[in-house]
């Protein structure tokens, strides 16, 4: 499946946080995983694999991230 299918699989799980995919053969197709809770720090890095993160914009009012 592509990442865009995937990702809208994604929005279809309540609990959806982001995904997980595998390196695209040469259609473009990836293996899907859909992941809740998904926190960057924690992930593996230099992997065969991908991570996108669903954002929103979220106020975290009373918070000043200048520096």
């Amino acid at each position: 499946m592509s990442v865009a299918a995937c990702q809208a699989r994604c929005d279809k799980w309540e609990k959806c946080t982001g995904i997980v995919t595998s390196q695209s053969d040469s259609n473009g197709n990836v293996d899907c995983y859909r992941k809740a809770d998904i926190k960057l720090d924690q992930c593996d890095k230099g992997t065969y694999f991908d991570v996108y993160v669903k954002s929103e914009w979220v106020q975290a009012k009373g918070f000043n991230c200048y520096d």
